[in-house]
């Protein structure tokens, strides 16, 4: 999935992925459009447009005929990274808060407004899959192998 680095908060850029197809470009914002949300931790690239058996999940979505956007969150990914991240981590704060001045928050409407903006406006979804891995007690009993 091609990609770019748009300006984000705190001076780190974000990049952000579009999978897309001729006709859904040529289509404009009259296309149904989709940004792809993750949890932290966790890039674009290897999740909606990672290729299982050949395909992926952008793939299937834009050969349907939608556009597909999706970004990595500052500190992530293609993302810039914190200054914080090549210090140890062990006593520091958390990074990328949800809310708040450059909170993941601000980071998505700055993506949304640009995606528009690249769409010539329209509407776009998101859509947020946020994992749980780690965390006691998950996956629960009957998804474990």
């Amino acid at each position: 999935m091609p990609g770019s680095l748009l300006p984000g908060p705190d001076g780190l850029d974000l990049f952000v992925r579009r999978h897309t197809t001729p006709n859904v470009e040529a289509g404009g914002s009259a296309r149904p459009a989709v940004l792809y949300v993750h949890g932290a931790a966790f890039p674009s690239g290897l999740s909606v447009g990672h290729p299982f058996d050949g395909r992926s999940w952008a793939g299937e979505l834009a050969a349907a005929g939608v556009d597909v956007w999706a970004l990595d969150f500052a500190g992530y990914g293609q993302s810039s990274r914190y200054p914080q991240q090549d210090t140890v981590a062990f006593g520091g704060v958390p990074l990328g808060r949800a809310v708040g001045p450059g909170g993941a928050g601000e980071q998505l409407v700055r993506v949304l407004k640009h995606v528009v903006d690249v769409r010539g406006g329209g509407r776009v979804s998101a859509c947020a899959l946020v994992g749980n891995r780690g965390r006691p007690g998950w996956p629960p009993s009957r998804a474990r192998s």
